[in-house]
């Protein structure tokens, strides 16, 4: 400005009050730097000593990872001389090797030690056989250490190393065994001790892992009464178990999304930040593997509706938005009749309206009446209703129409029923004549 117009001058007008705050102006770039980073570092880590030491305090450490050692037996399965030898032996001597390798399984050495016994474990009853399981006490020393009140803290974690072990290296011929054993697995998640609360919930996920995956819809129910348990870590090993199976076991899963998803709805509603979080990601995953296609963008509305009434609407809106042109099977209806139901109970007329024409558009698409059987009940009746009693003619009309197709459906499945099973049964003959 100076070299283009010499009248101008740039004057800097600094106030009294402001001239000693602004003296660092005057210092290198460098200086100011290391200035502002130490301002900064302070309040980091005054933030980080506020909040952060708090919190820490209250919230258990992670175990650290368990060293792992070679085993007594290490290679046994691949070594024939070695698999040989321990055939070789009498039954007295393998009996001593299971007693002793158990011993070192529940003995009160390090965690890594007893990790390695349980290998050992596992590779003695693939050597040996399966019988070893039940002759040589195998599974008889494994229940008492998980279910005894009296067993330590060494010994129960050392037999949910064997539970895993056993699972992962014996495989499919431990499955038969394992799942009696889950219930203790997932009862050991809430018992004292971060090492064996940690090893309950890595053995129960190689449980569950380990079954056919046409056979995992056996250990629902001991997943869904831990899901009632009062400990919160028991409930979050058990909801994280329902994302497992959603990758392992999809066909099985996705026929039992009518059982699947009010138990994981009541864990999404939980107190605890924990089990809420794992509830939703394991109905995200349960959701993912629905035979229908059309639902999975409205997902996560429907979740977050699940979890907050409040946000109902805004997934009735999106469900009124979609265009269903592939099958509607009973995962789809499990996911969507929790918010179908609630519009319907709501005092406006408009969520009624939008609801019915929901119904109406899904059931076109119900190839198998069946499907519909477990969720008309839940529905009929304020349809009914709604057709009777509500203010416009147009809501009265289309809740009539949804209601009609409902009844239509419902005869069906009992027909279906009737040919299939001979005897109808009582809840579904309730509802027909209801």
């Amino acid at each position: 400005a100076e070299q283009t117009n010499p009248r101008r001058r740039t004057i800097a007008v600094v106030h009294p009050k402001e001239s000693t705050q602004r003296t660092p102006a005057l210092h290198s770039a460098g200086e100011m730097d290391i200035n502002a980073a130490s301002i900064v570092k302070k309040k980091v880590s005054g933030k980080a000593s506020g909040k952060k030491s708090g919190k820490s305090k209250s919230e258990t450490p992670a175990p650290p990872p368990i060293e792992v050692i070679p085993g007594r037996y290490q290679g046994t399965g691949d070594d024939a001389s070695l698999v040989a030898e321990l055939k070789a032996m009498d039954l007295a001597a393998q009996q001593e090797a299971v007693t002793s390798t158990l011993a070192r399984v529940g003995a009160a050495g390090g965690a890594p030690e007893r990790l390695a016994a349980a290998r050992d474990l596992a590779v003695l009853v693939r050597t040996l056989g399966l019988m070893t399981l039940t002759q040589m006490g195998i599974l008889e020393n494994l229940q008492l250490s998980l279910t005894e009140a009296s067993a330590t803290v060494e010994a129960k974690e050392g037999a949910l190393f064997a539970v895993k072990a056993l699972s992962e290296d014996v495989g499919a011929w431990f499955e038969p065994f394992a799942l009696p054993m889950l219930p203790s697995v997932l009862q050991a998640v809430g018992a004292k001790g971060p090492g064996v609360q940690e090893a309950a919930a890595q053995a129960a996920k190689a449980t569950v892992l380990s079954l056919n995956p046409r056979a995992a819809r056996l250990c629902l129910p001991t997943i869904f009464e831990a899901m009632e348990s009062p400990e919160w870590k028991v409930k979050l090993v058990a909801t994280n178990l329902i994302g497992v199976l959603a990758g392992h076991s999809t066909d099985q899963l996705n026929v039992c999304m009518p059982l699947i998803v009010p138990r994981i709805t009541t864990c999404l509603r939980d107190t605890k930040k924990e089990v809420s979080s794992a509830a939703k990601k394991a109905l995200t995953a349960a959701t993912n593997v629905c035979g229908n296609p059309d639902i999975l963008p409205v997902v996560p509305a429907i979740i977050a509706a699940i979890k907050n009434p409040d946000k109902t609407p805004e997934a009735l809106d999106d469900l009124m938005h979609t265009t269903f042109v592939h099958q509607v099977d009973a995962s789809s209806l499990a996911v969507i009749v929790p918010i179908l139901a609630r519009s319907l109970a709501d005092r406006g007329m408009h969520p009624k309206r939008k609801t019915a024409m929901i119904v109406v558009n899904m059931c076109k698409l119900v190839l198998n009446p069946l499907d519909v059987e477990p969720f008309a009940p839940k529905l009929l009746p304020e349809l009914k209703r709604c057709g009777e009693d509500a203010t416009f003619e147009e809501i009265r009309d289309i809740c009539k129409a949804a209601a009609d197709v409902l009844e239509r459906k419902m005869a069906e499945a009992l027909r279906q029923h009737d040919a299939i099973n001979g005897p109808i049964p009582q809840a579904a003959a309730a509802a027909a004549e209801e």
